[in-house]
């Protein structure tokens, strides 16, 4: 059974059967159809005719007053000739429905009491096919030239009413003829549609593999080019013949370009990763080594270099916290411990836990909130965050300078903006600044002792909380950092909704250029 499950129908063979079935269905179906329309055309034409000649022979026999002459050998000899022409059997009864004609010769004599008979002694017509033994049936009664029965009851007739006479019933004559030979030659049709059937099965076959032939070509070049991309051998893929194999290779080269892309960005992260690893290591060992060549040198001078290779550890430390810090939190390896917070106290205690970093920097941090909100969130986590946008505004700062810090929410979301005056990030950095090891400034970076692994970190942490950090900056006058974050931590991020996501994500836009354009106004009055 599991290996019937694995069984893949080819679509090649599905379009040959759709095919073949379009071609030689309706031929069946026709053929059938015609067939037994002409088989009911003819028993409705032979009744047609049968029932005109039994009355002409009802009215002869009427006329002759056969059923009290019935040895006539000149009407016998008709209604014999008629049965022969019609292949069928003729009986004619008597009002007590004894047989007094049989062109069998068979039931003279005898009575019928078949419900045809009886029927027409009742003054009945009776006309019918019956299907399953092929057998048609007509009975006609027969009356009397000169007899006449009253049928004006006495009660009528006291009542005033006419006497009302009509023929008397003297029999009824039977007709059975046996159709089976009719429908038999007129069902020989069928055996001869065989062929038909036969000759338009082979000709849609003959279609279905030019079709087929013509139709996969395009397919076939696809699967070849696709074979080659597989094995290294092709960037791109180009098959537009069709609108869906030119749809294929659009999502296929996106995918290729995707893939050529992580590439690249693996090789990029090894490269980067070996360098920033090598640097501290390299500054060590200088260090050592130049401690090494020093004779009889000062206990101050030994101090001072076993501080900077303390230094120095310490960032290879901290860019291997942080390198295991965002392999766990890409391969979502890192729990999530949700607590609901009060959002202003908390960002309150982060930035007094930062005002030392920024009085040495001579820079002045200020926290405004527009109401108060409580959400639910991991908070060491998204903390980290907070103080990595803050540490930056502050060491990327200039002395004299101002770090804003803004708390605001809606019915689903908070948002916390950072804002500074400081040095500001170029127009081509901003599409890279939360990838791994990324630097605007390097020199500068190293020097105020960063990874290159904060925003990659904080971008990271956002996402698991399904929402969303952005940059705005305009160089030599500012950032704008803002992050938004459900008030409710869900597990799936659909359940947020893809309107909110779309109002939250314009409101940022939104927020941000305001802020943008608040800083440059600013700077111009300035």
């Amino acid at each position: 059974m599991k290996r019937l499950g694995k069984l893949k129908i080819s679509l090649r063979l599905v379009i040959m059967i759709i095919i073949i079935l379009a071609g030689v269905a309706p031929t069946v179906f026709v053929s059938l159809a015609l067939v037994g329309s002409a088989i009911s055309k003819d028993i409705d034409s032979s009744s047609i005719e049968m029932q005109s000649q039994v009355l002409i022979m009802a009215d002869q026999l009427q006329s002759d007053d056969y059923l009290s002459h019935a040895n006539t050998s000149s009407m016998n000899a008709v209604i014999d000739q008629i049965a022969d022409i019609w292949d069928g059997r003729v009986q004619i009864t008597n009002s007590a429905g004894r047989i007094v004609k049989d062109t069998y010769n068979v039931d003279r004599g005898r009575y019928n009491i078949s419900e045809y008979v009886m029927r027409a002694l009742g003054g009945e017509t009776t006309s019918e096919y019956d299907d399953a033994s092929k057998m048609f049936a007509i009975a006609q009664p027969l009356y009397s030239p000169t007899e006449t029965v009253l049928v004006t009851s006495e009660e009528e007739i006291e009542s005033g009413a006419e006497e009302v006479y009509q023929p008397a019933l003297k029999g009824a004559i039977l007709v059975t003829v046996d159709m089976s030979r009719r429908v038999t030659s007129l069902s020989q049709l069928q055996n001869q549609s065989y062929l038909l059937w036969l000759t338009v099965l082979l000709m849609m076959l003959m279609i279905s593999v030019l079709v087929l032939i013509y139709v996969f070509k395009p397919y076939r070049r696809l699967i070849s080019q696709l074979e080659h991309a597989q094995q290294g051998n092709a960037d791109r893929i180009d098959v537009d013949t069709y609108s869906e194999t030119a749809r294929i290779s659009e999502l296929v080269n996106q995918s290729l370009q995707r893939t050529q892309a992580l590439d690249r960005s693996r090789r990029e992260f090894v490269s980067n990763v070996s360098h920033e690893l090598k640097t501290p290591i390299t500054s060590v060992r200088v260090l050592a080594d130049s401690l090494n060549s020093m004779e009889g040198a000062p206990v101050e001078m030994y101090q001072e270099f076993m501080q900077d290779i303390s230094k120095e550890l310490e960032r290879e430390s901290n860019i291997i916290d942080d390198l295991l810090s965002m392999v766990r939190l890409e391969e979502g390896n890192v729990s999530m411990n949700i607590s609901e917070v009060e959002v202003n106290t908390w960002l309150e205690g982060m930035l007094r836990r930062l005002s030392p970093i920024a009085k040495t920097s001579e820079v002045e941090i200020t926290f405004e909130s527009q109401r108060s909100v409580v959400a639910s969130f991991d908070e060491p986590k998204l903390g980290r965050v907070v103080i990595n946008l803050v540490e930056n505004a502050i060491k990327y700062n200039k002395p004299g300078g101002h770090v804003h810090v803004q708390l605001d929410a809606d019915y689903h979301y908070f948002n916390i903006r950072v804002d500074d005056d400081g040095i500001g990030i170029p127009e081509e950095a901003l599409p890279h600044i939360f990838e791994r090891f990324y630097r605007v400034d390097k020199a500068r970076s190293r020097e105020a002792g960063g990874t290159g692994l904060g925003l990659a970190i904080s971008k990271q942490i956002v996402n698991m909380h399904h929402g969303s950090i952005s940059v705005k900056s305009v160089p030599g006058e500012g950032s704008s950092f803002m992050m938004i974050i459900p008030l409710e931590y869900r597990e799936n991020p659909a359940e947020a909704g893809e309107e909110d996501l779309e109002e939250m994500l314009q409101k940022e836009d939104r927020v941000l250029e305001d802020e943008v354009l608040r800083i440059i106004d600013g700077q111009e009055d300035e």
